[in-house]
């Protein structure tokens, strides 16, 4: 299993220089060779979990989507990126709304710490 840590681009990045780093992610790329999921980690205490699943809700969403500019005779479009697998892994004082605004945001995989090597071995089936 491969783990990267890179930038990806998103619905708003694409709206800017493509040399920029403005709107662009880094996220943990993790794959196999055959399935890939993005992931990320954050722990939360003293109520901030409403603060945070907003904020990686909306990156997230972000990375979900991305910008075509228009060709010849075509629209502008909004496409999926193809980054269809996220994986969320919390630790500390989250509320389940606060878990629940992570799923609608595109998080389809969300994890305590502890439950970490079981969802992958899941996922990659291994």
């Amino acid at each position: 299993m491969n783990f990267t840590y890179k930038s990806f681009n998103t619905v708003i990045s694409d709206f800017s220089s493509q040399s920029s780093a403005s709107a662009k992610f880094k996220l943990y790329e993790i794959s196999n060779g055959e399935k890939t999921i993005v992931a990320n980690a954050i722990a939360v205490h003293d109520h901030h979990g409403d603060d945070k699943s907003k904020e990686w809700g909306a990156r997230r969403l972000a990375t979900l989507y991305r910008y075509q500019a228009p060709r010849r005779g075509q629209q502008p479009q909004i496409q999926s990126s193809g980054i269809t697998e996220g994986l969320f892994i919390i630790d500390g004082e989250w509320e389940q709304r606060n878990i629940n605004r992570l799923y609608r945001s595109g998080w389809n995989h969300i994890v305590r710490l502890s439950d970490l090597e079981a969802k992958l071995r899941e996922f990659f089936e291994l």
